[in-house]
């Protein structure tokens, strides 16, 4: 199924990166409380830890039998990094709402997968924070498979007033988009920058 089209109000404000490890490093908020939902063997985890600088990083696997743990051990022995393993809505639910200053998407691909993990990941992110989605493609060269990023994170947009603010690029275009709520004219408030 094809995704639904962005507007001009969904990408107005969106910036185009080199990679995810710039928009790790120059755009995910600095001493943050963030997630990474799927983070397989923990190697983007560490670019993270290391480029975003979070105080605390919740790492969420269905399986963290495949994490290579020396690659975050300090973090884990400290407690800056906690490991989760278990379904991504589920761990996520168990959060307050309005939690996370932002959160990486990185778990199940499909459509259905993104859309649960958005539903989820929109209550616990702060009003002012950031859902990072990886691999924005319908189509995976890599694996021969349809992916439903594109159509959930547009959905999202059209549907719930979101944004995209960061698009980073990817060599085989599994990129990256970073989306946050479209700031709402309010009484006191001035236009949109």
């Amino acid at each position: 199924m094809a995704p639904p089209p962005l507007e001009h109000r969904h990408v107005e404000n969106c910036r185009l990166l080199p990679d995810r490890e710039v928009l790790a490093r120059e755009v995910l908020k600095k001493g943050a409380v963030a997630a990474e939902l799927g983070t397989l063997r923990g190697h983007f985890a560490r670019t993270l830890l290391d480029a975003a600088e979070p105080s605390q990083l919740h790492v969420i696997d269905i399986d963290l039998q495949r994490l290579e743990r020396e690659l975050l051990a300090p973090e884990l022995e400290s407690g800056r990094v906690v490991a989760h393993e278990g379904d991504s809505v589920a761990v996520v639910s168990s959060f307050p709402d309005a939690h996370f200053d932002w959160i990486y998407i990185d778990a199940d691909h499909s459509y259905a997968g993104v859309k649960r993990d958005i539903e989820v990941a929109k209550q616990k992110v702060k009003p002012e924070g950031m859902l990072v989605f990886n691999d924005y493609t319908v189509w995976s060269p890599l694996e021969l498979q349809e992916y439903g990023v594109v159509h959930a994170v547009n959905e999202l947009c059209r549907d719930d007033g979101w944004e995209l603010r960061y698009f980073a690029l990817q060599r085989f275009m599994y990129c990256d988009v970073a989306v946050a709520r479209i700031p709402q004219v309010g009484a006191g408030e001035g236009p949109r920058p």
